[in-house]
């Protein structure tokens, strides 16, 4: 095991992180896949994924970080934060299931537990995502022995503790080919089996995973970060926050991840591709994490077109905050980033031809919109 923080019977975040860079028996036999069958951004996926875990700096966890398991390909050792060097296991489909059981009993040894489950590489898509471990193809005869079905595993977890479960997906779902398809898939089993009319014991999902269908979304270049963890790391770092009502504290919840990793993966590609994150729906929200300070975000301020002169504000209602300000003719929308909080957006007219409202919006992250409209 990479990291084993416990403290007796406190409650922690126990972690299984799965990267798998190096699929040495995967074929153009198996996947209609045009670039390599390696993704050398996985391993480094989660690796990333693995220090924004292991980094309290945005905020403290609602749980302590208990217990890391790491599998790697085609990484054999890590050093752990003490310094220490770890052998890493290949994610091959035994090592996955050996490796998934022992973080299962983990996490069901508290009912307050939180379970992270992340898993960077190659599926497909049949009736279920199926994910490929590293020995994916080894018998040609039965391929999907090297493989496991996550939307089984998925529905078979449910019904176990903790209460808290995350699970990020970052694969695509590349097409088979004929070939394989005659096969049936035979092999693709679950990780844990749903039991039949077993209660649901999970109150608190998080199950999030990447829309790329065809290719692994990663950036080009040598071994970049992918775009699903990159817009996943922001959200866990703060950009997916939101104020409490109550104390005013910022937080960050299964819920709000939910809502805010979709425009943060938008943002990471460029461009409104129309690719949206699929997520479970949340079925009670649970606070993971409690942030240091308020997050940043990006405003964006509309007028109407008749505000043609003047100046647009926007006034923070905590003094603290700086003000901001705009021509009221400069191209729109008008871009700022600014500490998220609440703010009040204003025009002001340099000949009082017009009388502009005062719109009072609450900008949270990734991103605030609000419209100044000319008082009629």
């Amino acid at each position: 095991m990479f990291l084993d923080r416990r403290r007796g019977a406190e409650p922690g975040i126990h972690a299984l992180i799965i990267g798998i860079g190096h699929y040495p028996f995967l074929t153009g036999n198996h996947l209609r896949y045009d670039g390599s069958a390696d993704l050398r951004s996985a391993p480094v996926s989660a690796l990333r994924f693995l220090d924004c875990l292991l980094d309290d700096a945005a905020g403290p966890w609602s749980r302590p970080v208990s217990t890391v398991d790491v599998l790697l390909s085609p990484v054999r050792e890590l050093v752990d934060p003490d310094g220490v060097a770890v052998p890493v296991a290949d994610p091959t489909r035994r090592n996955i299931q050996a490796a998934f059981d022992g973080w299962l009993d983990r996490c069901r040894s508290d009912p307050d537990n939180v379970a992270v489950l992340y898993f960077c590489g190659h599926g497909v898509q049949t009736d279920e995502h199926i994910l490929l471990a590293s020995d994916f193809a080894e018998s040609d005869n039965n391929p999907f022995l090297g493989s496991f079905a996550f939307d089984t595993s998925r529905d078979g977890l449910l019904t176990q503790l903790p209460r808290t479960q995350c699970l990020f997906v970052d694969a695509c779902r590349v097409h088979l080919t004929e070939e394989v398809r005659r096969k049936r898939l035979l092999g693709a089993g679950p990780l844990i089996a749903p039991e039949d009319y077993a209660e649901r014991l999970c109150r608190h999902d998080l199950t999030l995973r990447a829309p790329f269908l065809d290719e692994f979304g990663a950036p080009d270049g040598e071994a970049p970060v992918s775009y699903f963890t990159a817009a996943l790391v922001k959200a866990l770092e703060g950009q997916a926050g939101e104020e409490d009502p109550d104390t005013g504290a910022w937080l960050v919840s299964n819920e709000s991840i939910s809502r805010a990793m979709t425009t943060l993966l938008q943002r990471e590609l460029g461009e409104a591709t129309g690719q949206a994150v699929e997520g479970a729906r949340i079925y009670q929200p649970a606070v993971l994490r409690r942030l240091a300070a308020a997050p940043s975000t990006e405003v964006r301020v509309r007028w109407d077109p008749e505000i043609t002169s003047g100046v647009v504000r926007c006034t923070p209602r905590l003094p603290a905050r700086p003000e901001h300000r705009s021509a009221a003719s400069a191209r729109q929308p008008w871009r700022f980033p600014a500490e998220a909080g609440h703010y009040v957006a204003t025009a002001e007219c340099d000949q009082g031809s017009y009388v502009a409202e005062q719109r009072p919006f609450l900008a949270l992250p990734p991103t605030a919109d609000v419209r100044v409209r000319r008082q009629r």
